[in-house]
Formats: C-alpha cells, sequence, structure tokens
C-alpha cells in the first residue's frame, strides 16, 4: 500500500505525499536467517551471498566452518527466488533455503541478495574482535598465547586519555567479554594496534594489522574505488590465512562474510551508514520510556507525545518556576543537547613569554602589530572546530585529550600538534600548538620474516598502516595558526612506559559513541 498508493503526513511545509520501498534489511546473523527464510548462520549453504560449500570436524561431524574458496558461485535475486520454489515444492530445505516464503520477497522491488547488508557491529567489532580476544587471553597452549600479559596490557590502557568524543575510556582486558559493541569498536580502531605492539607475536601482529586497516578503509566517510580495493585485498588476505594461524575450527561464518563486506560497502556506502549502531544505542532510549511491565506499547506511545510536546513548548517558556522541571524532562529525553559560544569561556590575562615568538610570526605575515612581553589578550579554552569540540591543553583536563589536532601550517603542510590555547586578537582567531614530528613505523624489524610472504604479497600495507595510525614525538616548537586551518581532531595514544606516542585519525565524523 504505502508503496504503491503512499499516504499523506502533515510536514512544516503542509500536507505532503509520500511513498516508502524497502531497500535495505541490516541486522545480526540469527534474525537475518528468520528474515531470509533461510538455514541458520551455522547451518548447511548458510551464506547469503554466494553457494559456499561448508565443511565438518569433529568426532561427530557437526562442527562446520568455512574455509576460503575464490571460486564459489554467488547468489543473485532469481537464483534464491527459484532456491525458494524448489524448496517449497520438495518440502526440503534447497540450497540454504528453507521451504516457507520470505514476506520479503513480497515487498515491490526488493532484492534479497543486494538488500541485505552485512552489520559491521555484530560480523567484526562482537564477532571476530571478540573471538580474537578469546584466543590471544584463553589459549595458553597456543604460539599467539599472551594472557600472561594481561596486566601489561591493562597499564597501557589505562593510561590512554581518549578525546571526549569517545565517550568510554579502556577497559581492562581481563573482562572483554562484558565490553560492550563501542568498546570493542574502539579497540578494533584506536587502540589496539599500538597496545599489543611488542605483546602480541609478530606473524600474528601483522595478520591482525591486516583486518584493522581493511574495516578502517571501508568505514570512512568517503571511500574511493580504488579504496575499496584495497580493503577487498587486506580483508582477502586475512581470511585466507586465519586457518593456517588459529585452526579450522575458528573461520567461522563471520570470518566468511569478510570476503562479502567491500562488495556491500561498493552498493550502500561506508560500514557506518547501514550499522546496527544507530538502532542499538536507542535501546537506552527506549527503556527510559518503560516503567512497568504491562501496557508497554502505551507508555512507550504516551512519552513520545509528551516528548513532541515539550519540544514545541520549551522555547517560549520564560517562567522562571516552570523551567527547571521543564528542562529536566527535555534533558531525560535527550531533547536538549550541551552547546557553548566562545563568549562564554573568554578569559583575559597577559601572554606568557613561550607564546610571544609564535604569535608575533603569525602577526607579521598579517602586517599586524606585533605584541609585547605581557601583553592582555583574550583566551578560550575550547572552540568548535572540524565538527568537534577541540578543548586546549592549558585547560589540565586530566582524564581526556581532546587538544591533539591535524592542521595545516603555514606552508600548507599537514602537521600533528597539541593545541596549547586558543587567542583572540583583533585580526582574527589563532591557536599556538606544539608541534609532533611523525616517526618511521616499521611493520617488521629485520630479523623478523615469519610474515614476509604476507608483505611480501601486500606490500603497501605499512604505508597503509601510516596512514590510520602515526607515531610520532613531542618537540619544544611552537607555531601559531589561524584556527581555521585545524583540518581534524585526532586521537592520541600515550602509554605509560612507552617514549612514542601514536595518532590515530577517526575514519568519519559522523559515528560516534
Amino acid at each position: 500500500m504505502l508503496s504503491s498508493e503512499g499516504a499523506l503526513f502533515e510536514t512544516a511545509r503542509g500536507m505532503q505525499h509520500c511513498k516508502a520501498r524497502l531497500v535495505l534489511v541490516t541486522c545480526d546473523l540469527p534474525a537475518r536467517a528468520m528474515l531470509l527464510c533461510m538455514k541458520n548462520f551455522n547451518g548447511i549453504s548458510a551464506c547469503c551471498y554466494c553457494y559456499h560449500t561448508e565443511k565438518t570436524i569433529g568426532d561427530d561431524q557437526l562442527h562446520r566452518y568455512w574455509p576460503y574458496d575464490s571460486t564459489v558461485e554467488g547468489r543473485t535475486h532469481e537464483s534464491m527466488k527459484q532456491d525458494v520454489i524448489t524448496a517449497t515444492t520438495s518440502h526440503s530445505p534447497c540450497r540454504g533455503m528453507l521451504p516457507v516464503v520470505s514476506p520479503l520477497l513480497a515487498a515491490p522491488g526488493f532484492n534479497m541478495v543486494d538488500g541485505v547488508s552485512i552489520d559491521y557491529m555484530h560480523v567484526v567489532c562482537l564477532g571476530i574482535v571478540r573471538s580474537l580476544l578469546d584466543m590471544w587471553l584463553n589459549g595458553q597452549s597456543e604460539s599467539y598465547y599472551i594472557g600472561d600479559k594481561v596486566a601489561f596490557l591493562d597499564r597501557r590502557l589505562h593510561s590512554i586519555c581518549p578525546p571526549i568524543v569517545i565517550n568510554r575510556s579502556p577497559h581492562t582486558v581481563k573482562e572483554f567479554y562484558t565490553w560492550k559493541a563501542n568498546d570493542l569498536r574502539s579497540w578494533l580502531f584506536y587502540w589496539s594496534l599500538p597496545v599489543l605492539r611488542g605483546v602480541l607475536p609478530t606473524e600474528f601482529y601483522v595478520h591482525y594489522s591486516l583486518l584493522v586497516i581493511g574495516c578502517r578503509l571501508l568505514c570512512q566517510s568517503h571511500i574511493s574505488a580504488r579504496q575499496i580495493e584495497e580493503a577487498r585485498k587486506l580483508l582477502l588476505k586475512f581470511y585466507q590465512i586465519y586457518e593456517v594461524l588459529y585452526g579450522t575450527k575458528a573461520v567461522t561464518m563471520k570470518v566468511h562474510l569478510l570476503q562479502h563486506l567491500p562488495g556491500v560497502v561498493e552498493k550502500w556506502g561506508g560500514l557506518w551508514s547501514h550499522s546496527c549502531f544507530w538502532y542499538e544505542s536507542l535501546n537506552g532510549v527506549l527503556k527510559k520510556f518503560v516503567h512497568g511491565t504491562r501496557f508497554v506499547c502505551s507508555q512507550v506511545a504516551s512519552v513520545v507525545v509528551i516528548m513532541k510536546t515539550i519540544s514545541d513548548i520549551l522555547p517560549s517558556i520564560t517562567d522562571k518556576h516552570l523551567t527547571p522541571p521543564v528542562d529536566r524532562l527535555a534533558t531525560k529525553f535527550g531533547l536538549t543537547q550541551s552547546h557553548f559560544e566562545v563568549e562564554d569561556s573568554v578569559r583575559v590575562c597577559p601572554l606568557q613569554d613561550i607564546f610571544v615568538d609564535p604569535i608575533n610570526s603569525l602577526l607579521r605575515g598579517f602586517g599586524s602589530e606585533e605584541l609585547c612581553h605581557g601583553s592582555l589578550v583574550k583566551t578560550v579554552g575550547r572552540m568548535k572546530l572540524a565538527g568537534y569540540v577541540v578543548r586546549s591543553k592549558k585547560q589540565r583536563v586530566i582524564k581526556t585529550n581532546s587538544y591533539t589536532v591535524e592542521f595545516s601550517d603555514c606552508h600548507e603542510h599537514s602537521s600533528l600538534g597539541y593545541v596549547l590555547l586558543f587567542v583572540i586578537l583583533g585580526c582574527g582567531q589563532f591557536a599556538i600548538i606544539q608541534r609532533l614530528t611523525m616517526e618511521e613505523w616499521p611493520l617488521l624489524s629485520n630479523e623478523d620474516d615469519i610474515m614476509t610472504d604476507v608483505v611480501d604479497a601486500y606490500g603497501n600495507l605499512q604505508e597503509l598502516i601510516g596512514n590510520h595510525i602515526v607515531p610520532v614525538q613531542e618537540t619544544q616548537n611552537l607555531v601559531a595558526i589561524p584556527v581555521g586551518n585545524i583540518k581534524a581532531q585526532v586521537v592520541c595514544v600515550k602509554m605509560l612506559g612507552s617514549s612514542c606516542l601514536f595518532v590515530s585519525r577517526f575514519p568519519n565524523i559522523i559515528e560516534c559513541d
């Protein structure tokens, strides 16, 4: 009905006639099997993208695994429809399809193959990453075992100060099984490669880096065809070697789905745009709507009406006795968000001697009057730049690091550094930055040749890692730049007992905790 005739909706621009069509489904593997009326994810011919034939091992031959196979036939919408017809006619499963017609087949224009995405939250973060942590920390008889180094790993993790955009600080690895999906995503993208460096044996570390960089490439805000192809090579190499390093039992359906991940991104965009992170985060909001076990739907509907009413009347309330209760309700239901203006935190103070030379060097370029030692200037502790709240290091925030940024210097070169101070002058707003110098990060030392076949087969792995996670060193070189030259906030990983820092760029600025 909605796809053919549509419906009328009242909007700010009046009544609008809209039609709706189902184009994409994203869910975890058990739900996907139910929606498509297929065998469960660990069943026979359970992949909805190809006709991969699984193998069985064990005394009872009940444990299935999916070894790498580049010649497997891919599924199409028509072939799946034919399999459903065969299954319903014979009353027995046919190539993974159950003898039941999926309701998705009735959706006009919906494609049973291309219309189902791979949710990287469940497949990669809660699936592969958690499985790897389990094997590394609990496989005592294996060569990849690092469970005896948990205390050292925890010291490294607990010394990390994440930016405020990452809400959850790193937790102890001993309790990795309690980590939420956000924790596992932060571990995958930001913490794991610096923390595991020198701890995880080299061959496993290099192999794991294939997964990290491959997924980071597919999670970017803008992805080129060349980057998708790079990610495909990385993930296929990870899949090929996985069975050799971790055994046949570890090659689950989730590992097999890495083979199809780049194809999903080609059709639907970055992994962040169709993951379950968006929907799972709403579970906490919905829980606030329910206060009893009866009439749950009515409770949710009532709260939605209250939220709509509050959002409409909140701007017009001026009574001081009424505003606090309404504000509390608005905050509870997430209708307000913290904000600030630059002027709210402006302070006038004498300019410290170490900042005078960088500022004057910049002012000479503007043809402005130079400052002298002790000049009174306006300073602010934070600014909203490039989609992030960037704080100055002088705010002395201990548990977070929101002052590490990527910026362009006067020569238009991309650099990294700490924002020490924001200064407001007559000719503009400026940031005084302490530079960080980029260091070399050799993936393998000269004596390590365990995984040279991987590096030889994919020679620019080192370059790809360096594009995302950069080792840096602090310097005493200060530079002043216009705040518009700050391009992005970055994650700085400074670990206890290590002289080197690691700076990691965000894959995108849309997805956050």
